[in-house]
C-alpha cells in the first residue's frame, strides 16, 4: 500500500488573469489563465461548482471547463484550490443557447410534411406568423419566398433534396450568423 500526501503550504491565493473567450454559450469550452492553480482546483459560477475542470501539473497556469447549462446571465467566476483559498470574482457572461429546430418544420411540431408547406404558403400570403423563420428556409438560403415550399414539396413527393442541416434531427443552425433566426423562447433543450 502507499499513501500520497499532498501539503498546501506556502501556496498562494489564486489569481485570475484572463478568461478566454470571457463569454460562452453551454458547451463552449472557456480557457482560465492564472497563477497558483493548483491539483483539484475547482471553478465556481457564482456559488456553484461546475465540475469537470481540466487541469495539467504541466501547464499549472492554465484551466479549462465546459459552460454549463445556465439561464443566460453574467456571473461571478472563481477559482477555488484544495486549501480553500479563493481568487478573487471576474465577470463571466452565459449567453442563451442557439435555438434548436429541424430545418423544413415550419410549424415547429417535430415533423416534416406537407403542413410545413402550407405553414410557408401562408405566411407567405396570409401574414401568418412563424415564430422560427430559419425552420421555414428548407433550403437555406435566408429568404422565406415560395421556392422554400416548393422546396419542401419536391423533397415530400418527388425525392427531391432533403432540407439543408439541422435535419431530419433538431439542432442549431451550422450558419448561426443568418438574417433569420429563431425567436427567443425556442426550447433549446429538445424538451
Amino acid at each position: 500500500d502507499s499513501v500520497t500526501v499532498t501539503s498546501t503550504f506556502g501556496w498562494e491565493t489564486p489569481t485570475i488573469t484572463s478568461l478566454t473567450p470571457s463569454e460562452g454559450q453551454p458547451g463552449d469550452t472557456i480557457t482560465v489563465t492564472g497563477t497558483e492553480f493548483h491539483e483539484g482546483i475547482k471553478v465556481f459560477l457564482d456559488s456553484r461548482d461546475i465540475g469537470n475542470v481540466e487541469f495539467s501539473e504541466a501547464n499549472p497556469e492554465s484551466l479549462i471547463f465546459t459552460t454549463p447549462m445556465l439561464e443566460a446571465s453574467t456571473v461571478a467566476l472563481t477559482v477555488r484550490n484544495t486549501d480553500g483559498r479563493s481568487s478573487d470574482a471576474v465577470d463571466f457572461t452565459i449567453l442563451p443557447p442557439p435555438p434548436y429546430f429541424i430545418r423544413g418544420d415550419a410549424n415547429i411540431d417535430e415533423a416534416v410534411d406537407i403542413s410545413d408547406a402550407v405553414k410557408v404558403v401562408r405566411y407567405l400570403f396570409s401574414g401568418v406568423t412563424i415564430g422560427c423563420l430559419d425552420a421555414a428556409d428548407p433550403n437555406d438560403d435566408e429568404e422565406i419566398n415560395i421556392t422554400d415550399a416548393v422546396y419542401l414539396l419536391e423533397y415530400l413527393y418527388r425525392g427531391g433534396a432533403a432540407p439543408a442541416s439541422p435535419f431530419p434531427q433538431r439542432g442549431s443552425d451550422p450558419g448561426e450568423e443568418g438574417a433569420l433566426g429563431c425567436e427567443d423562447g425556442l426550447d433549446p433543450f429538445g424538451g
